[in-house]
């Protein structure tokens, strides 16, 4: 074996161990959410589509955000209407991606649940950021929310 081979294999090894450890954060990180009974008083929920249904619906999006220091941030869960709708698992979900890698939605002047909620929406319509089949709920609720 060569010194390349050498080079090679040690950060094959070394990729390894990292992914090794990653995975087990990433269980050790869900367990703890899994029991945690209270999420962080600072973060709201709020949920659009038809949250009665566990199957039958048309989709499901669950948003968790925040504020900090007036800029608003948020998480978001969808539920594929071919998916079966939890509610603690979408809001598990939109929780862990607020906190881990939460979008920034821009400087707020409002506080209300009803305009966080539309500037939300709306930056996830400009951006995008939604499967195909959540753009008419999205939409309608941008709609119902002006």
């Amino acid at each position: 074996m060569d010194d390349y081979e050498k080079v090679v294999k040690e950060l094959n090894d070394f990729l390894d161990a990292i992914s090794e450890q990653m995975d087990k954060y990433d269980t050790i990180l869900t367990d703890v959410i899994d029991k945690v009974d209270k999420y962080d008083p600072e973060v709201n929920f709020t949920y659009i589509g038809e949250t009665g249904l566990s199957v039958g619906h048309h989709g499901i999006i669950t948003l968790a955000y925040m504020i900090d220091h007036d800029v608003l941030h948020y998480g978001v869960s969808f539920c594929s209407p071919k998916d079966r709708y939890n509610k603690a698992t979408g809001k598990k979900q939109a929780y862990t991606r607020l906190m881990d890698h939460g979008i920034v939605c821009g400087i707020v002047d409002k506080r209300t649940h009803h305009h966080l909620r539309a500037k939300i929406l709306c930056d996830m319509y400009v951006n995008g950021n939604y499967p195909e089949w959540a753009e008419k709920i999205i939409g309608d609720e941008i709609k119902r929310c002006l």
